[in-house]
């Protein structure tokens, strides 16, 4: 199966369009402030925001993003293919940001990208060719106007989650769908849906390149619980057969081997070991590794 993650790219990006207008980034000070280093003497008086009305007198302000897991995604692996998804998966879903954020009028600032990627999700690739090797890193500087808020962040996030869910939803639809039944969905779901370690700081002050890494030190996102067997190549995550206790496990060799590998023979018209080898049970993260491409 070949699922162009480039079209999807610049369809998540066109869907998620950035909102016009939005307010005075005042609140940047206030986020300053809270994390600044330096604690607060006895009597000092609390930094505040400027008074109302008053602007960023540089006119910019700088977007730092990251993107994560990094090993947790990457390295998880059982053969070349799953090191080669996770990284290719992992450096487009980082240009799908950087292109949202060039969408809004930023400019990315560190490190330079890769024009020739980038161009790809834009629909203005050269070559007949797309991109077949993760050149971009999982995390970046931009330099956006002063009225880049909240939303224009989130709008950023938005347009990588979109990218994500559309991505998983081809690989359900061409491999799963019609072949298992709710319960594999809802596991499917609830991996999908809560993976991705996403992190973002706005800062007026061009000096200021640790407040990303004191950020991600907050540590507010937190996996569900995953319950049951787990799988082959994703330690910490359920396999999607569903199986919960010892003596269904005969049960899990039957979904795998009957709806999955069975599936995958018909669609291929050959022998499945390149795709799913026996005893390979995989979570939904680690499928669409295998998957995808």
């Amino acid at each position: 199966m070949t699922i162009d993650v480039h079209k999807i790219g610049m369809a998540a990006l066109a869907e998620a369009a950035p909102p016009q207008g939005g307010t005075k980034p005042n609140w940047l000070h206030r986020f300053k402030a809270r994390l600044h280093k330096k604690p607060q003497a006895k009597g000092e008086t609390k930094p505040t925001s400027p008074p109302k009305g008053e602007t960023n007198p540089t006119g910019w302000c700088y977007f730092h993003f990251t993107i994560g897991p990094v090993q947790g995604f990457v390295a998880q692996a059982r053969r070349t293919r799953d090191f080669w998804a996770g990284s290719f998966i992992l450096s487009w879903l980082s240009a799908v940001a950087m292109r949202a954020v060039i969408a809004q009028q930023g400019t990315i600032v560190f490190p330079k990208p890769d024009a020739h990627y980038l161009n790809w999700l834009a629909g203005k690739g050269n070559g007949k060719l797309p991109p077949r090797q993760g050149s971009v890193p999982n995390r970046f500087k931009a330099k956006v106007k002063a009225g880049f808020n909240t939303e224009n962040a989130e709008q950023v996030v938005a347009s990588v989650q979109k990218a994500w869910y559309e991505l998983a939803e081809l690989v359900w639809q061409q491999d799963l769908a019609g072949h298992v039944d709710e319960v594999q969905r809802e596991t499917w779901a609830r991996q999908i849906n809560h993976f991705w370690e996403i992190s973002w700081v706005l800062t007026d002050d061009e000096s200021e390149s640790d407040l990303l890494d004191r950020r991600k030190n907050w540590r507010n996102q937190f996996a569900p619980v995953e319950p049951g067997f787990k799988c082959i190549m994703v330690a910490d995550r359920q396999e999607l057969s569903g199986i919960l206790t010892p003596k269904e496990n005969e049960l899990k060799g039957t979904f795998w081997e009957h709806k999955v590998r069975k599936s995958l023979k018909t669609k291929t018209g050959n022998s499945n070991a390149r795709d799913l080898a026996e005893n390979e049970q995989l979570c939904a993260i680690a499928f669409v590794k295998r998957l995808f491409a």
